[in-house]
């Protein structure tokens, strides 16, 4: 009897202690000898520290460590459901699924959130100072009023996401898909959007200053009011875009853009694509190569 009673006491304990375990994670993060933010579930001895609870998502289950370098910390962040008013500065939440979760007013400068499922997400308001997105999932993801400057957006797939007001100044976004994405006022200022697929967007009274738009697909795009100071609009495909109340946009820029007939250009140019002579069409698109000065 003793001993069935010990069992039973026994088992209940580890049912209770390992629910607590998947309820509740201690997250500590410190400052150490060498300066550096460090993260971890043991407390540092002899240093100040920061703790935050984690809550563990229903799916999928806690992952212990399985390789002797990364940290308890990573590991337990790989299944968490963040408070959104936690700093998470440097965390790793890359590969997760974490579509349809709110971030709203969330602080997550810097952090890794590549090939992360987040579409439908919302970011409203959120810091993501140099956070990385580098091939995540953002369709129809909320970052409206959020602060992504210095972001890295490669190859992420934006598709029909709500950036009006958004910082994304110096945003490295190459190859990114903005396709039905909304960008209303938002500062692209110094953006890199080498070879992205921006086709269709409204980018009226948005800040491309010195933006890298090389190659960049802006096919049918609405750019009235925008700002293009010194953007790189070198192998840009413009074909059908509304150039027309552009500013800070000169010909030179235009010199290796690729236009046609639908193209609208600022009436200062003084000249149209249908007013374009026949030997500037090339590869059956339009340069403005030979626009005098």
């Amino acid at each position: 009897m003793t001993t069935w009673i010990f069992s039973v006491v026994v088992g209940a304990f580890v049912v209770l202690t390992t629910s607590a375990v998947q309820a509740q994670v201690v997250i500590y993060r410190w400052i150490d000898t060498n300066g550096t933010l460090s993260f971890g579930q043991t407390p540092p001895g002899n240093r100040q520290y920061h703790a935050w609870s984690l809550f563990s998502a229903p799916a999928p289950p806690l992952v212990s460590a399985s390789q002797p370098d990364e940290t308890d910390g990573n590991d337990v962040l790989r299944s968490t459901i963040l408070p959104p008013s936690l700093d998470l500065i440097g965390e790793p939440l890359r590969g997760q699924n974490l579509a349809g979760r709110d971030w709203d007013e969330a602080l997550l400068n810097r952090a890794e959130l590549n090939r992360a499922n987040l579409k439908g997400g919302r970011f409203q308001g959120a810091s993501l100072i140099e956070a990385t997105f580098e091939g995540a999932t953002l369709q129809q993801t909320v970052f409206q009023e959020a602060n992504l400057r210095g972001a890295n957006l490669t190859m992420a797939d934006l598709r029909g996401a709500t950036i009006k007001d958004a910082n994304l100044s110096g945003v490295q976004a190459a190859g990114a898909k903005l396709q039905g994405a909304s960008v209303e006022n938002a500062n692209l200022s110094q953006a890199d959007f080498r070879e992205a697929d921006l086709r269709g967007l409204n980018l009226q009274y948005v800040s491309l200053v010195a933006a890298n738009l090389r190659g960049a697909n802006l096919q049918g795009a609405r750019l009235g009011g925008a700002n293009m100071k010194n953007a790189d609009l070198r192998g840009a495909d413009l074909r059908g875009a509304d150039l027309s109340q552009v500013a800070e946009l000169t010909k030179e820029q235009l010199s290796a853009a690729y236009l046609d007939a639908n193209t609208q250009l600022p009436a200062s140019f003084g000249a149209s694509p249908t007013e374009v002579p026949s030997q500037w069409v090339v590869r059956g698109k339009i340069s403005l190569r030979s626009f005098g000065r």
